[in-house]
């Protein structure tokens, strides 16, 4: 039987490795530009919809800036029932301003358009994406201040994490629903329900986000933890009881993305190198969630958000494993003469199959 922890281990340490590599051979410099041709086109326009709500509709309009400084021509009356839709250039991110009757204002993010919507959790979560910053000040100066997809939606898991009792006592799954993304009514259930017993309020230029921000739940004042761990390890109960040879035979293709850049290749493995899902697993990967290591030159950190692992092995044959990882890997280093400082972000799928 296979030391699994070793092996788990040592899988994890080669994703990482093997994305690093895959990143610095992409090299530092930037490639080259298109001014010319950009400048004779017109920019291409994004539209958004979503609702903005704070339980109750939010009487008033929206607004949106891209990451250019770039806003719409006007802001848009929102609807009666919370829904709006309005369009921009593209330029992505983009940061949403919505402003009530009063005068009051709440914020919201998106990377591409679509749905989005403007609720004082997507107000928080910027907040805490920017470590404490006024969405104010964002919005009026965003091309030089924009926020990272990777720290917005950091801020939600957060968020999410800190509610989950809340979530859970109005019928909200967190796994299948995106409070930034998902459409919703405001009609009082659900996840407008969950606004509805929420109270945020802020005080800025404190320093910290403990000092900043303010949270009750049904008029109770709660202790918000913003290093509440939101990575997530999933293992399923193996299908199948056989064993991995260390001598047989495997392919293993590799797809996903890395900072945006598609990867898909395929290779052939022993079965000495081929992990599987069984209930330590969990444990393992516990070990390696984040940490540094030095190979080739180069000097690597990392930090996996979420690991999955399911598999049937039967011991013939047609055996699968499949391994979901993503995470945030920084490199820094040499390569060919050529300096490395980059951060990037992965999102891999590993599929074992036996064939001998």
């Amino acid at each position: 039987h296979m030391d699994l922890r070793l092996t788990f281990r040592h899988f994890l340490g080669m994703a990482i490795i093997g994305t690093s590599l895959a990143l610095a051979g992409c090299g530092g410099g930037g490639g080259g530009s298109d001014d010319d041709d950009d400048s004779q086109a017109e920019p291409a326009v994004v539209t958004f919809s979503g609702t903005a709500a704070t339980g109750a509709p939010i009487d008033g309009t929206v607004e949106v800036v891209n990451a250019n400084g770039e806003m719409a021509d006007n802001p848009v009356d929102i609807n009666e029932d919370g829904t709006f839709s309005i369009s921009v250039s593209s330029g992505s991110p983009y940061l949403f301003e919505v402003t009530d009757s009063e005068g009051n204002t709440l914020y919201s993010y998106a990377v591409s358009g679509g749905t989005v919507n403007v609720t004082p959790m997507t107000n928080l979560a910027v907040v805490i994406a920017s470590g404490g910053d006024n969405p104010m000040d964002l919005f009026t100066n965003w091309s030089n201040s924009a926020i990272d997809p990777e720290e917005v939606e950091e801020a939600a898991e957060t968020i999410e994490q800190n509610f989950m009792d809340l979530y859970a006592a109005n019928g909200v799954d967190p796994e299948a629903y995106d409070f930034f993304y998902d459409e919703f009514e405001a009609n009082g259930s659900q996840i407008d329900a969950v606004l509805d017993s929420l109270e945020i309020s802020y005080n800025f230029n404190q320093g910290t986000l403990e000092g900043t921000i303010s949270v009750e739940v049904n008029q109770n004042p709660v202790v918000f933890n913003y290093s509440v761990d939101t990575t997530e390890v999933e293992t399923s109960e193996p299908t199948g009881s056989g064993e991995i040879p260390a001598d047989s035979v495997w392919t293993l293709t590799i797809t996903g993305t890395s900072s945006g850049v598609p990867i898909n290749q395929t290779i052939e493995v022993q079965g000495q190198g081929v992990p599987a899902a069984e209930q330590d697993v969990e444990a393992a990967s516990q070990d390696v969630l984040s940490g540094s290591l030095e190979t080739q030159g180069l000097s690597i950190t990392y930090s996996y958000d979420n690991i999955s692992i399911n598999s049937s092995v039967n011991g013939s044959v047609g055996d699968t494993v499949d391994i979901d990882v993503v995470g945030q890997v920084q490199i820094q280093g040499e390569v060919q003469g050529q300096a490395i400082d980059q951060n990037a972000s992965f999102d891999l799928h590993y599929h074992y199959e036996r064939i001998q």
